[in-house]
This record gives structure tokens, sequence and C-alpha cells, in this order.
């Protein structure tokens, strides 16, 4: 699956794939999420919608294991400059593509 035009990830393999970087190992849930931000890019979307679609919770509570994936994703990613998760405070997450839309999904 595409992130964008230089970068897709290996579901099989579960890496993160870059013509100018060496492979990423994500885990399950990163991907997951990764796959959602990227079919959702510079959109907000909210902590609770993230819970229901990436663990299936309906419980507010479980936002720190939302934001502890999202911390340990952003660490991950922190070689892509042009791909950011962006904190909106107060209402969830954002993720910034400055590298344009995948060839194909």
């Amino acid at each position: 699956m595409n992130i964008t035009q230089q970068i897709w990830l290996d579901l099989e393999g579960l890496t993160l794939i870059s013509d100018n970087s060496p492979k990423i190992r994500l885990r399950k849930k990163e991907i997951q999420l990764l796959l959602f931000f990227a079919k959702n890019p510079n959109r907000i979307i909210d902590r609770l919608s993230l819970l229901e679609l990436v663990w299936d919770y309906n419980i507010y509570a479980q936002t720190n294991t939302l934001a502890v994936h999202i911390n340990n994703l952003r660490k991950k990613l922190q070689n892509f400059r042009d791909l950011k998760i962006e904190t909106i405070y107060g209402v969830g997450y954002k993720f910034n593509n400055q590298l344009g839309s995948p060839r194909d999904s």
C-alpha cells in the first residue's frame, strides 16, 4: 500500500519502505493507524473515531493507549520530514502529508 509516491507499506513484512531510507519495522497497530491516516490525509480525526476504527473501543478513557501508539509512530516517522502526525489539542490528530497522494492504494 502506497502512503505517498516515494513511501509504501509492506503489510506482510510490517515495514515502512522508502526509496531514500532504510526499512522501518512497524507494529500491527502502527500499521493500522498509518493506513487510516494515509487514507485521510490532512484531515482532523478525533480520538474517539481512531479508537473505534483501529482498536474497536468505544470508551473515551482508553485515549492513553492511542497517545502511546501515536508517539511511537511519530518516533518511527521522524526521518520522513514531510509526514507528520499533528496533535489538534482537545480534538484529535491530523496526518500532514506534504509528499502528495499515492500512485495507487
